[in-house]
């Protein structure tokens, strides 16, 4: 997963900002209850982890979600482009440890 999602994140990203309206106001479909608008976007890509950090693993576990749930390669670049043309300005990418399922 490793390479394939950095050549697939890499090549996506250098578009972004040739993508995004420069003067463009952030979407309405970014803000919250209060009206903050937000410009960064945390994606977790798995959440499978052969480490037991205690503040994300507690010692009685989690359920994990089954992997046909989660986001495939395309859908996480599909959202990332869609929130950047929605405002976005920061992407970070987490969530487990990546090289422990392949995606």
């Amino acid at each position: 997963m490793g390479r394939t999602m950095s050549k697939m994140y890499a090549t996506s990203c250098e578009n972004f900002s040739a993508d995004a309206p420069k003067d463009n106001p952030v979407s309405d479909m970014l803000a919250d209850t209060f009206g903050r608008l937000h410009t960064y976007l945390r994606i977790s890509l798995t959440e499978r982890c052969n480490l037991r950090c205690q503040y994300c693993m507690p010692a009685e576990g989690v359920e994990l979600t089954p992997s046909p749930q989660l986001l495939s390669q395309n859908e996480i670049v599909r959202l990332a482009n869609l929130f950047v043309s929605s405002g976005v300005t920061k992407i970070r990418l987490t969530g487990g440890e990546p090289q422990s399922e392949r995606i």
